[in-house]
């Protein structure tokens, strides 16, 4: 059985992230993997990055990111998430 990791976001999962975002047709907001799009989603992960009171998290299985979770200045530590990984 595979393990999940949860660990802070890097420019390298934005790909992933967009491609979730993209596919969720619940909470979706229009998201697109169009390439011409993939630069404002890189500044706008380089804005969050930068920020000291947001964190983004991932749930990476495999290699693979499966989830992301958010965080607006609140101690992680004192976190209990619950992950429900559907793949």
């Amino acid at each position: 059985m595979s393990q999940t990791t949860i660990r802070e976001a890097r420019s390298s999962d934005v790909a992933a992230l967009v491609a979730i975002f993209a596919a969720d047709e619940l909470g979706g907001h229009g998201d697109t993997t169009a390439p011409e799009i993939f630069g404002k989603y890189l500044r706008a992960f380089e804005r969050i990055a930068s920020s000291p009171d947001q964190t983004l998290y991932v749930a990476e299985r495999d290699g693979q990111v499966r989830r992301h979770i958010s965080d607006h200045g609140r101690d992680v530590a004192d976190r209990s998430w619950l992950l429900v990984d559907d793949h």
